[in-house]
């Protein structure tokens, strides 16, 4: 989940090119949509999004028990006092843009493992 459509895109089609079925939204009210009648293995969240911060989606999602077991958000302000407590609080890792494709995904394969 991303607002940045060309991010999204390409974060899609690396996935896909890595063999994982990908559903990819830009808003976090679609994203909750999607997630009641679908169940992911893991979801990528954006922490600033137009409707929803990620964190409250993925609470959200956990009040609907539709929460995945791995869980990485992504932001562009990992500095900020915010990011680090949503880090904290859910222990769950961040990956600051930019980032390379690779690092995405070893960090959503490390959570895999975990």
């Amino acid at each position: 989940m991303d607002d940045e459509a060309t991010l999204r895109e390409a974060i899609e089609k690396y996935f896909r090119s890595l063999g994982c079925e990908v559903d990819g939204v830009g808003t976090g009210h679609d994203a909750l949509e999607r997630a009641a009648h679908l169940e992911y293995d893991a979801v990528l969240l954006d922490l600033r999004l137009p409707d929803i911060r990620g964190d409250e989606v993925l609470a959200r999602l956990q009040e609907m028990s539709r929460a995945p077991g791995r869980v990485v958000f992504i932001t562009g302000d990992t500095q900020s006092d915010a990011a680090r407590h949503v880090q904290e609080a859910t222990g769950h890792p961040t990956v600051a843009k930019p980032f390379l494709l690779d690092e995405l995904a070893a960090m959503v394969l490390a959570e895999e493992a975990a």
